[in-house]
């Protein structure tokens, strides 16, 4: 699945105290023409957040110094980050989605995540129109656990 919005880059920040996932990443954001910016805790994903003003985040739940859930809390504090779209990313099974999406996370998905469906979770967090087939997989978004094709019909019920 390719990004659509390859005119306009979206700055994308991803939060993770674990580098190779932060690489890993990056490298495949890049390719698709994000602009990624990176944090490697929660203290520094807020102080990045206020910065650099990202369109979205991937925030990591499990992070020293400040976790990912208070980091949301405090980002959500922000009037200029109060919608902009956080991708709760978690090690452990969606358990812990509630308590993500109550903090302020947007949708929060298991790893390690296909990054196809991390693309067209991004796309559809600021509204983008998304091409491609998603009909596997699943994610916790505000209204529960949907598939993707779930996900992708009520978009499209949405947008038209």
């Amino acid at each position: 699945m390719k990004s659509v919005e390859k005119k306009k880059k979206l700055k994308v920040l991803i939060a993770d105290d674990n580098s190779d996932i932060r690489a890993l990443l990056a490298f495949f954001l890049e390719l698709e023409r994000f602009i990624v910016v990176e944090a490697k805790n929660g203290k520094e994903a807020v102080e990045r957040a206020v910065l650099e003003q990202p369109q979205v985040i991937l925030m990591d739940i499990s992070m020293p110094v400040v976790d990912g859930l208070q980091a949301i809390r405090i980002i959500r504090s922000q009037p200029a980050l109060r919608a902009t779209p956080i991708i709760v990313m978690t090690a452990h099974d969606c358990s812990i989605a509630e308590e993500a999406l109550s903090a302020g996370g947007s949708y929060c998905i298991t790893k390690p995540m296909d990054f196809d469906y991390l693309i067209y979770l991004i796309n559809i967090s600021f509204g983008a129109p998304v091409q491609g087939n998603c009909n596997d997989g699943c994610v916790w978004g505000r209204e529960g656990r949907e598939g993707w094709g779930a996900i992708e019909e009520r978009e499209m019920v949405l947008t038209a």
